[in-house]
């Protein structure tokens, strides 16, 4: 085992210290990174083919609990073409205005026009998103078109 430890350079102490001093640095900026999120998301590529939901909170328990309740019901949000994309605040990068959050939590329903149909403060019950998206004039055309 002494013979071992002495083969040690200082070489080779360096060396160690600069990966530990790598990895320490990595492990820093993925701390960061995850503190805030970069806005990533094209709206546009949904207009006139899904509604979308933002879902934005600081923690990430309070995304957990609203992302677990959306969940619940695949088959209800993909029958009322809903998306949703959660977001941790705060958000870096360039948020368009229409969809910045004012609040926190805060859920925002954009339709299949891309236009914000509703805010929504904290933690919402889906049953009080599909009621909201099934008054919606298209919602009511896709349901009357079901039927025939």
């Amino acid at each position: 085992m002494l013979a071992y430890c002495s083969t040690i350079t200082t070489e080779s102490l360096f060396t160690m210290k600069r990966s530990i001093f790598t990895l320490m640095l990595v492990s820093f900026f993925n701390i960061c990174q995850g503190q805030s999120q970069v806005w990533n998301l094209s709206l546009g590529e949904y207009r006139w083919e899904n509604r979308v939901l933002l879902v934005y909170a600081s923690s990430e328990e309070a995304i957990e609990a609203q992302v677990e309740s959306l969940q619940k019901d695949k088959n209800g949000m993909a029958d009322r073409k809903l998306k949703y994309f959660s977001f941790l605040l705060p958000l870096r990068g360039e948020v368009p205005d229409q969809v910045q959050a004012s609040s926190d939590p805060e859920l925002i329903l954009i339709g299949l026009d891309g236009q914000v149909k509703r805010r929504f403060q904290g933690f919402t019950q889906l049953d009080d998103i599909y009621e909201l998206i099934d008054q919606m004039p298209m919602r009511q055309q896709e349901i009357r078109r079901r039927k025939k």
